[in-house]
């Protein structure tokens, strides 16, 4: 995952902010970030603790000692702010912790020799942080409308992506939608679709890839799925239907799921007693070609929410990469991708849909998704991204 690409950057260090952890599930600042940490230093921060008891317990257990800084490779550390410096909801006590988080997020800087570093943000909600530094050059990447998600607080979110459109440079974004949603406020915005390591995931057809036992048990045909199983957005309803009229058929579906008190609805208990369903669970990234190996047909079983809508689905190229025939929800796809997805509504049109792709497929098909997925690449996406913020680079130089 670290090709030496963006070479236009000439080593100018990046440092990055985004919601969750490097640990998390793989998603499109991680192959990003990575590929970019191939030819200079990247500094990744993830939010601080965000409430006193999980504060209270860092102290206990490691101290004021505790850094929070941790290298991942030769070039990426990420940094998870110390618990005796945790976000608090009273902006009169945040004002202050946040400004102690900037000294010490410089401090890291120098120690890391990171000398002014282009600003690459992932998420609205570092905008207060971000006015504290001066940087060659702000960058959003926006991947989600986040304001739509449960529970978020919309109000408070479009007023924070509003400060950052126009403090920003640069904004990317992954669909033609998201942009149109962002162009407004700031005209150097850019669709910047998600990608793939086409090689990697090519893997999933060489014949000495080992399938793995938990699936190579499973009868087929098996109709797959890879994807976090978040209620709002997996429509265990409409799979229920398909699998209870198709028993013959396998589903199995590979991620994490949400907390059971969040997505242990009616549709996903029903859908889970099925003898012909089949939840794993996540599994390693390095795992995942191997478990594609076995499926028949990938799915992309969303419910529309506007964000899936507006979203460019990571797992879709990652089908393509391996090969395999894809049935999904309507979606706004990029125009080389979109011969290549069959899409139904409605439970009875998934059903005839994935039977056409069950007994459609064959060698060509295959060889042509893996030729889209080739062009799909996140090593092209990234040197794009470097191409834009090396311009941009340019021309504030020149002002």
């Amino acid at each position: 995952m670290t090709t030496a690409v963006g070479s236009q950057l000439n080593g100018i260090p990046v440092l990055s902010f985004a919601r969750d952890r490097w640990t998390d599930v793989p998603r499109c600042r991680h192959h990003v970030l990575s590929r970019l940490a191939a030819g200079r230093r990247v500094l990744l921060v993830s939010p601080p603790a965000t409430h006193v008891r999980r504060a209270v317990h860092g102290l206990l257990h490691g101290g004021l000692a505790q850094s929070g800084l941790t290298q991942v490779s030769h070039g990426l550390f990420t940094f998870e702010p110390p618990p005796w410096l945790p976000y608090s909801s009273r902006p009169a006590l945040n004002r202050p912790l946040e400004g102690l988080r900037a000294s010490y997020i410089r401090r890291l800087l120098d120690h890391l020799g990171m000398a002014r570093p282009i600003l690459y943000v992932w998420h609205p909600a570092f905008i207060d942080i971000v006015e504290r530094f001066e940087a060659p050059l702000v960058v959003y990447h926006c991947y989600d409308e986040y304001s739509a998600f449960r529970g978020a607080n919309r109000e408070e979110l479009e007023a924070q992506e509003a400060r950052l459109l126009r403090r920003a440079d640069l904004v990317f974004t992954v669909t033609p939608g998201l942009r149109e949603r962002r162009v407004g406020l700031n005209p150097q915005t850019f669709v910047v679709r998600n990608g793939v390591d086409a090689d990697y995931f090519g893997t999933a057809l060489a014949p000495g890839t080992i399938v793995p036992s938990d699936i190579g048990s499973i009868p087929g045909p098996i109709i797959g799925c890879v994807t976090r199983v978040v209620p709002e957005y997996f429509d265990a309803r409409l799979l229920g239907e398909v699998f209870r009229r198709r028993s013959g058929w396998s589903l199995v579906v590979i991620g994490p799921e949400s907390p059971a008190h969040v997505s242990g609805g009616d549709d996903l208990r029903e859908l889970k007693a099925l003898p012909n369903v089949h939840f794993l669970g996540r599994r390693r990234f390095d795992s995942l070609p191997a478990y594609l190996k076995s499926m028949d047909v990938c799915l992309m079983p969303y419910q529309l929410t506007r964000n899936i809508q507006l979203g460019d689905s990571l797992k879709m190229y990652e089908y393509l990469a391996a090969g395999k025939p894809i049935v999904s929800v309507p979606l706004d796809f990029a125009d080389d991708v979109k011969p290549l997805v069959r899409v139904a509504s409605g439970v009875d049109e998934w059903i005839a849909v994935i039977e056409e792709a069950l007994t459609l497929d064959s060698p060509e098909l295959r060889l042509a998704r893996q030729a889209v997925a080739g062009h799909n690449t996140w090593d092209q996406r990234v040197e794009q991204i470097s191409q834009l913020v090396a311009t941009a680079l340019e021309g504030r130089l020149r002002r």
